[in-house]
């Protein structure tokens, strides 16, 4: 259903770069900065850090696993 895609994926990873930027807010003092999103939306965050405006580059990551479900 493309109504429920856009929803979930394009307006929620707009709102989470638009939320991470402000964070940022032009500040050159070094940040750490934790994204509890699924990985599905760290594409957009990627895209938006890594683009034309901020030009981040990756020099580490870590995969967290912040919830964990018992059966």
């Amino acid at each position: 259903m493309p109504e429920l895609e856009e929803a979930i994926l394009h307006r929620r990873d707009a709102q989470l770069v638009k939320t991470i930027e402000g964070v940022l807010g032009g500040s050159t003092e070094s940040q750490l900065v934790a994204v509890t999103y699924g990985a599905v939306h760290m594409r957009a965050v990627t895209r938006a850090l890594m683009g034309k405006k901020h030009r981040y580059r990756v020099v580490h990551s870590e995969w967290l696993t912040v919830f964990q479900h018992e059966v």
